[in-house]
């Protein structure tokens, strides 16, 4: 095999891995090992890119080019993305709080910017008041636009082995009632068919 099969070899797997680790992250975050083959992805990526380096006629364009390409990514990444911080999600149409009301119960507070709409939901906690939003999915299913909330709790008891606890809520977009809740990530929530929304 030549040098330059060998780099896009080298390159191929850390893509493969880095999106294995990304839908570990996404999809599937309580299966830790699609985590683990994920981060094989950076030393690939330092190997090529030290590459890259070394053999390259003209090191300063080879760095502009990563510097614009860094820039592309961070710029396209800020734009639309959902930002959490703490116990607030916020994406340009909503803003979504959690806030503690009372041992072992909390509420979400949701925000609809575009219309104004406010609404609060109050829930029992898992053995603990201070829960985090964990992941935000707005999408389609049975025809009705819907908000999947996962909410993680930190783990409170003497099972090393689970560093926190999902839970995830679905809201119907239109008026953010709830609709659904399950304990797990968002996808073990079952949500009903389209005849209750008729």
């Amino acid at each position: 095999m030549a040098y330059n099969n060998k780099t896009a070899l080298i390159k191929w797997i850390a893509i493969l891995t880095m999106t294995i680790d990304h839908i570990g992250y996404y999809l599937f975050p309580s299966l830790l090992f699609l985590r683990v083959v994920g981060r094989i992805a950076f030393p690939c990526f330092l190997y090529t890119t030290v590459k890259g380096v070394r053999e390259t006629r003209d090191f300063r364009k080879y760095l502009l080019r990563l510097v614009l390409i860094m820039s592309l990514c961070a710029a396209t990444q800020s734009v639309g993305q959902t930002t959490f911080d703490g116990p607030t999600v916020e994406t340009p149409e909503l803003r979504i709080e959690l806030r503690p009301v009372a041992e072992d119960r909390f509420t979400i507070n949701m925000t609809d910017k575009v219309t104004g709409l406010q609404i609060g939901h109050e829930f029992e906690g898992e053995g603990a008041n201070d829960p985090e939003p964990f992941l935000l999915v707005q999408s389609q299913y049975c025809d009705t636009p819907v908000i999947l909330l996962t909410v993680k709790f930190p783990w409170r008891h003497a099972l090393p082995q689970y560093l926190r606890l999902l839970e995830t809520y679905a809201f119907r977009e239109s008026d953010l009632e709830l609709i659904d809740a399950t304990l797990g990530p968002l996808t073990d929530i079952a949500l009903a068919d389209n005849t209750v929304y008729e």
